[in-house]
């Protein structure tokens, strides 16, 4: 490869597969190793009991502490066997799994590659999917948090360096972690498939567009349907179109006029939507990051993202959007009336976040800014 160490991947699926992360490690992967050698990779299995135990535990309790922590020991010593026999000095994890623990082997250099932090992203997760259990489940909760939040700030410390997707998440490992900023690289991602085509955005009857392939309710699906019912006698002649719901899953009658909703859209449509819309707006409830929001920026369309995730650094730097602060009906149908009734300053925003992405936002640029550091 292009400097002197032997780097090996390490992610909890298969790192080639496509659907792993939405692609992230197969892409990323695909360019450090576009003028080098392959790269070994490594990924966790688990067995089926092993697969049953654990989520036998995880419903029986929050608090399965001690399975979690020899499970993880025990992968993260295998994984460092594994790269040693393949003759690497040098360990890439993608994503914040299964990181190297106190008196693992440190003879491997690890470095990671995250969209977030523990405090950012699984902590919130946790107390929302546990929120109506009883008073008792969320104390035990509390403490399995705290513990498993000590045991991932000791293993950043093992951590040669953090490459992280937005200035998000570098606040975070500073400020919640104690991490030097010398140790941190913003490197962004690539996008996806979507590309700038020519064509006609239609200022007299301008399209918001949403798309969400999974779990559409969590980002922001049926808030965005509220809000857009609140504006939508002021502007009587857009659209909502809603690529990836379900119709009858968010109760949208059919007779339910300017609201689109496709389930499945073929590549070349999606992509003339993401062209042709005056704004893209997914609120979701928790979005570290989000190649949906890159694509929308790729297309001069401006963004509306929730204050909750790593998009909100960006769009808040770069002034290519609206940050939604509170997940509020009103709030939101606030941002879409400012947007709808100033099409100029949309298209502004959408040449800013345009710009953004170009310069910055390619798996070929994340690759060497990994390889530079690498190489020091």
């Amino acid at each position: 490869m292009n400097y002197a160490v032997k780097l090996g991947i390490y992610s909890g699926s298969d790192p080639r597969l496509p659907t792993t992360w939405s692609g992230t490690p197969a892409n990323l992967i695909g360019a450090l190793e576009k003028h080098g050698d392959s790269l070994p990779c490594y990924h966790a299995e688990p067995s089926l009991g092993r697969g049953l135990a654990a989520t036998f535990l995880e419903r029986a309790s929050p608090a399965s502490a001690l399975f979690s922590k020899i499970g993880a020991r025990h992968l993260v010593d295998n994984l460092t066997r594994y790269f040693h026999q393949q003759g690497c000095d040098t360990v890439l994890h993608i994503s914040g799994e299964h990181l190297p623990h106190p008196g693992c082997d440190t003879r491997l250099r690890h470095m990671v590659f995250i969209d977030s932090t523990f405090e950012q992203f699984l902590m919130p997760w946790f107390k929302e999917r546990y929120q109506r259990r009883s008073r008792v489940v969320k104390c035990l909760l509390d403490i399995e948090m705290r513990r498993r939040n000590r045991c991932y700030r000791e293993s950043l410390a093992s951590i040669d360096h953090f490459f992280v997707t937005t200035d998000w998440v570098r606040e975070s490992l500073v400020s919640s972690y104690g991490i030097a900023g010398k140790r941190i690289t913003t490197c962004y991602t690539g996008t996806g498939n979507i590309s700038r085509i020519a064509t006609i955005r239609d200022s007299a009857h301008p399209k918001i567009l949403f798309v969400a392939r999974h779990n559409y309710l969590n980002k922001g699906a049926s808030l965005l349907l509220e809000a857009f019912r609140l504006i939508r006698k002021k502007h009587e002649h857009a659209g909502l179109v809603l690529v990836g719901p379900d119709r009858a899953g968010l109760g949208i009658p059919e007779s339910e006029e300017r609201v689109i909703v496709h389930p499945f859209l073929e590549w070349q449509e999606l992509e003339r939507l993401f062209n042709s819309a005056s704004l893209f707006a997914m609120p979701s409830l928790y979005e570290p990051y989000g190649l949906v929001y890159l694509e929308a920026m790729k297309c001069g369309t401006p963004v509306v993202c929730s204050s909750t995730g790593g998009m909100s650094s960006i769009v808040r730097d770069q002034d290519c959007g609206w940050i939604l602060d509170e997940r509020q009906p009103q709030k939101l149908a606030n941002i879409l009336d400012q947007a709808l009734s100033d099409p100029d300053k949309c298209v502004a925003m959408g040449h800013k976040g345009q710009s953004f992405v170009e310069a910055n936002c390619s798996w070929e640029k994340c690759a060497e800014k990994i390889q530079r550091v690498c190489a020091g």
